[in-house]
């Protein structure tokens, strides 16, 4: 007869099996998160804000070695060039719209526009777009100071380009920046809001020689700043190089050309091998000196009896030499969004249609780095330089009144220029084309295309008439439709 079990043994019993290891363990929906303490390529994953995780000294670290290759590295020079050459290319062209169309404003217009384009070939406004493009890039950010600049002599003002590293905030700064509610930014001012006030420029770069790390600085409000970088963050206030995912791709692509280039020159040093047909324990190098024959640019040796000579074959580089390239470069200008043909400069595996899909891409991201310098640079310093302008006489032409402006930007060469023509004739011939819009694509205002095309027809009818006259060539007067009938009634009657 069993023992009566006890409300204690019950409960040891319950408790002991609810310790027993269950068949089905709950884990999470995400295997990235079951699996985290089963690799160690998360070792250095975290949550720190935008502004914390990209301090100074990472940001300073990952410019040092964009530099580096950037300098060194002529796959990354190209790549980054071609980025600026397609973004800006021959730089962009001011057009001003008057609100109250007339022939005097459409004339003060244009004289304003001349004295824009004048300004920009004395400062070199196009180069120092390009410039900017390559260092928001390599550097992560580029900071632009709106001045005077009175040895102009168009408008004095210019603007100054710097780097990222001369934007720093000094002690004080800093301590007194712990007390506010704002986020900590270093080189930056921020309001209650967010927004930034005001920059802390150093008064010299630190990366110049003679800078004795004196914290000297000093406050620029931001209305006369521009700080250009790519924000990736919603707590970032600073900018990241933009090449981090692929410096050390760059590293590899370098050290694996010099590897294979050295196994190479050693193995084209080495002439070849020599053997014998006799056993190690018997194997002498003989007692005759071994006599050198010149022949071609090199020597023949003779060798000692029982040996003989095996020319060495070198196998560098190896076939997949260019393959491996090919594929790290494809990781590298993915970051970029950039076609293979234009970073490699080889379109020999590319057709009209997949040409076109792979720069589809690319060119929306073009168009938008265009759009950004405009919203973010181009139109506040714009502004800035009509300010300016209204002071200086002559600029501002009389009878312009209130205008309106857009910049044109240079257009997209087509691969193929007769389809493209065939397809805008077809388009205007069934009413579909807009040629507003179809002149803007190929960086040229409508009005100005529509205002060459009737000066064109002007100028041939008036040169036609001067070369009849200097030849003494009397033009024929076409026949009006009545004498054309008659003629052609004529002739029908008399093949009757």
């Amino acid at each position: 007869m069993p023992s009566k079990q006890t409300f204690l043994d019950r409960f040891k019993s319950i408790f002991a099996a609810s310790e027993k290891p269950q068949q089905f363990m709950q884990g999470n929906q995400y295997d990235v998160v079951n699996r985290w303490s089963q690799t160690d390529q998360w070792n250095y994953a975290n949550n720190r804000s935008g502004n914390s995780n990209d301090d100074r000294q990472t940001r300073e670290k990952i410019v040092a070695a964009s530099r580096f290759e950037f300098s060194n590295n002529s796959y990354c020079r190209g790549i980054l060039l071609k980025m600026a050459q397609e973004t800006i290319g021959t730089g962009c062209r001011l057009e001003i719209m008057p609100k109250s169309p007339s022939a005097r404003a459409n004339k003060a217009a244009k004289q304003l526009e001349q004295i824009w384009e004048e300004w920009s070939h004395e400062t070199n406004f196009t180069e120092k777009l390009q410039m900017g493009i390559v260092e928001e890039i390599v550097g992560g950010e580029v900071f632009h100071q709106f001045r005077q600049n009175r040895a102009l002599k168009t408008v004095p003002v210019d603007f100054v380009s710097y780097e990222g590293i001369q934007f720093q905030s000094n002690m004080i700064q800093k301590a007194f920046s712990i007390y506010r509610s704002t986020p900590i930014v270093d080189g930056l001012k921020l309001d209650e809001q967010g927004n930034v006030v005001a920059f802390y420029k150093l008064r010299k770069n630190p990366g110049e020689d003679g800078y004795i790390g004196i914290d000297d600085t000093v406050t620029i409000p931001s209305d006369i700043m521009v700080h250009m970088f790519r924000q990736d963050r919603p707590t970032q206030y600073r900018g990241v190089g933009q090449l981090a995912p692929c410096i050390e791709l760059f590293g590899k692509l370098r050290r694996f050309t010099e590897a294979t280039i050295e196994t190479a020159e050693n193995a084209a040093s080495i002439l070849g091998t020599i053997e014998t047909a006799f056993q190690p324990d018997v194997c002498t190098p003989g007692s005759d000196s071994p006599i050198n024959i010149p022949f071609g640019s090199g020597n023949l040796m003779t060798l000692p009896d029982g040996w003989k000579y095996n020319a060495y074959k070198p196998e560098q580089p190896t076939t997949g030499y260019g393959d491996y390239k090919a594929e790290i470069l494809h990781e590298i200008i993915s970051c970029i969004l950039m076609p293979w043909n234009v970073a490699s400069a080889d379109s020999s595996d590319f057709n009209f249609a997949s040409g076109q899909l792979d720069h589809r891409i690319f060119h929306r991201y073009i168009l938008f780095m265009r759009k950004r310098q405009e919203e973010r640079f181009i139109n506040r310093f714009f502004r800035f330089w009509l300010e300016i302008a209204t002071f200086v006489p002559g600029v501002i032409p009389s009878g312009l009144g209130a205008f309106e402006h857009k910049w044109y930007w240079p257009g997209k060469e087509p691969i193929d220029p007769g389809k493209m023509a065939n397809a805008a004739k077809i388009l205007k011939e069934a009413g579909l084309l807009n040629e507003t819009k179809y002149w803007q694509e190929q960086g040229i205002s409508a009005k100005d295309a529509i205002d060459q095309q009737i000066r064109l027809e002007a100028y041939k009818q008036i040169r036609t008439e001067e070369i009849y006259s200097e030849l003494n060539v009397v033009k024929k007067e076409p026949q009006n439709n009545s004498e054309e009938s008659q003629n052609d009634e004529n002739v029908s009657q008399a093949q009757g």
